[in-house]
């Protein structure tokens, strides 16, 4: 099920489009619920909504392998406890890097930990790399896996 909110205030949360659903993100996905389970925090996911790209360049195409209802739907199914839509819009697209992780992930949403892909990218123009958020994260006292 859908949410705009986590209720938790302990949650390890899985970063990423998780569209298609590969072995890479089912990995992200399988390695949110062991660290939840293991920290005593229920899992969740962040996901988008529309595509960055559908907002950033326009595209109007439909170009997703699975619609969010059912990303959701398997997401759920695989045993995550909360599912997270934030909408994507100019607005959200300016976040700086920092101001995403502190003002979303840590001040909206109390993560305790977060997986992300080798690749993930995020904040504004999508400079924030996968360094960034293990930095940012580690200033703010967030586990990145």
């Amino acid at each position: 099920m859908a949410e705009k909110h986590a209720r938790t205030e302990k949650t390890i949360m899985a970063l990423g489009n998780f569209d298609g659903m590969h072995l890479g993100h089912k990995a992200v996905i399988e390695e949110t619920m062991k660290l939840a389970r293991d920290a005593a925090c229920e899992s969740s996911v962040f996901l988008l909504e529309p595509h960055p790209l559908m907002v950033l360049a326009q595209q109007k195409e439909a170009f997703l392998l699975t619609p969010m209802a059912e990303r959701c739907k398997i997401l759920s199914e695989m045993g995550i406890d909360h599912i997270v839509v934030e909408t994507f819009d100019r607005d959200f697209a300016r976040l700086e890097p920092r101001a995403f992780v502190a003002g979303h992930l840590k001040g909206k949403y109390k993560v305790k930990g977060i997986v992300a892909g080798f690749d993930y990218t995020f904040g504004s123009g999508g400079k924030g790399t996968s360094a960034d958020l293990k930095s940012i994260c580690a200033s703010l006292g967030i586990g990145v896996t």
